[in-house]
């Protein structure tokens, strides 16, 4: 398989979601395997190492395995046709699915607040369209989570039972470059995500629009994300996940606030960037963006220092949540950075 396919298994790597990591590119040759890895921090304390090994045993067979902190994907594709192929991915989090040891109470951490959570799904289903500008994937999933800890007992109880689903992804995009060694490309995408659940009792689902562009001007790279979604239940295990300061996280992004600072049913999201490349390989960037819902509303800007030595991608920056360090308040700039790398095995 291509060039093109490999760049967005590595965007997915390094940007830490892979809504734009195709599924269904066009098998082109046989490749040697590529083996990526990438660790983010996150101050004080929040380091998340991940990993991205894809293997082509065919030309039109792919076999991806990833580590994202605690959780481990596999996906197997096998394309049929130049413009369709099945899909079968796995996925286990045996602890703190949906960050649950990351709960957060108007800012700051809830440890009494925090349980705990592991997840495992089952998906498989087809692609269509891979060489369109409009793409899709329809698959059936069965989903456990295994949930102790909670205060409300009801909201636990949800959970004792596996979900059946039915998960339906709509793309489209032109993209006149892509760079996933810096989580953005010239161009525009959008997906549209959206998932029902039932187990015989309870019935939910999940929506999620979601729209990237950029654009490079000579020295200067302008880019941003928008997020919008809704959840038809208020479980708070189900709850979308905002914040965080890394480019990766796209429209999931609020800089300066935690990584997962906000869990919220409904609500838009989203950031503008620039960044101005002051010598080759060198860029200096800044960041703000926001988060609304009905309960809650907050902003954060961010400074960010990229640079790109010899295939390896370091990223050091400081963010601010709702402007604070702008009004005396220097304590609360939040550092993070990355480092991630890449190489074709022999």
């Amino acid at each position: 398989m291509g060039s093109r396919r490999r760049a967005h298994a590595l965007a997915s790597l390094l940007g830490l979601v892979a809504w734009h990591c195709s599924a269904s590119r066009p098998a082109r040759a046989e490749a040697p395997p590529l083996l990526a890895a990438s660790l983010q921090y996150e101050a004080p304390v929040l380091v998340v190492p991940v990993a991205l090994l894809l293997l082509e045993p065919a030309e039109s067979t792919s076999l991806q395995l990833r580590q994202l902190g605690w959780t481990s994907r596999v996906d197997w594709t096998q394309l049929v046709t130049p413009d369709v192929a099945y899909l079968v991915s796995g996925e286990l989090t045996p602890r703190y699915a949906h960050a649950s040891n990351l709960v957060y109470s108007v800012g700051k951490p809830g440890v009494a607040r925090a349980w705990s959570d592991t997840l495992l799904q089952l998906s498989a289903g087809y692609a269509l369209g891979a060489r369109s500008l409009l793409q899709s994937e329809w698959r059936l999933a069965i989903r456990k989570e295994w949930v102790t800890g909670l205060a409300a007992r009801a909201q636990q109880a949800f959970w004792e039972r596996p979900f059946g689903g039915l998960l339906a992804s709509i793309r489209v995009g032109h993209v006149r470059s892509d760079e996933p060694q810096r989580a953005r490309w010239d161009g525009i995408k959008a997906a549209l995500d959206v998932r029902a659940w039932s187990d015989a009792r309870h019935a939910w689902a999940q929506a999620q629009l979601r729209v990237g562009a950029g654009r490079k001007l000579g020295d200067w790279f302008v880019s941003g994300h928008a997020l919008g979604f809704a959840i038809t239940t208020d479980n708070l295990v189900a709850r979308e996940l905002i914040g965080g300061s890394w480019d990766g996280l796209e429209g999931w992004a609020l800089h300066g606030h935690p990584y997962a600072a906000f869990r919220s049913q409904h609500g838009a999201a989203g950031h503008a960037a620039v960044d101005w490349e002051l010598v080759r390989g060198f860029e200096l960037g800044a960041r703000c963006g926001g988060f609304v819902s009905p309960d809650e509303f907050a902003h954060g800007q961010a400074l960010v220092l990229r640079a790109l030595l010899g295939g390896i991608a370091l990223t050091l920056g400081a963010a601010t949540p709702n402007g604070e360090a702008f009004t005396g308040r220097p304590a609360s700039l939040r550092v993070f950075g990355s480092v991630a790398a890449a190489t074709l095995l022999p």
